[in-house]
């Protein structure tokens, strides 16, 4: 293994940490915001969900330093949302991403030019999703 220039960061090595030590990370389970009327029917309110897209800070093993996530209601993996079949879930996704990417950015790849924002969400809008 070939050692650093002097003064680069050294990579962790992480054959030299212990395996199995930290409890794989449990979703926790949406609440509803509130509620909205039904598209079915404008009189009858249903539960809707809000999940914001964020950075966060987070540890991935008890020996190593929090580092930078991004993701869903500051968790990684995202909230569960419990749903019910054939009941329609309205889900406000939100992005609260920073504009900087967190890393560099190659713009000579496709949609990623200069004259693109660095950061951009797919999903800013509020879904329907109907559980089949």
């Amino acid at each position: 293994m070939r050692e650093p220039p002097t003064g680069a960061a050294r990579l962790l090595d992480t054959r030299a940490l212990a395996r199995f030590v930290d409890a794989l990370p449990i979703p926790h389970v949406a609440q509803p915001a509130g509620t909205r009327p039904s598209h079915a029917n404008l009189e009858f309110r249903i539960p809707y969900y809000r999940v914001v897209m964020k950075d966060f800070q987070a540890k991935v093993h008890r020996d190593v330093a929090p580092t930078t996530f991004w993701g869903f209601n500051s968790s990684c993996p995202g909230p569960t949302i419990e749903a019910r079949s054939g009941e329609p879930i309205p889900v406000d996704w939100a992005n609260d991403l920073p504009h900087q990417h967190l890393f560099r950015i190659d713009h000579s790849l496709h949609d990623a030019e200069a004259d693109k924002p660095e950061v951009m969400s797919l999903v800013e809008k509020t879904l329907f999703a109907s559980i089949p």
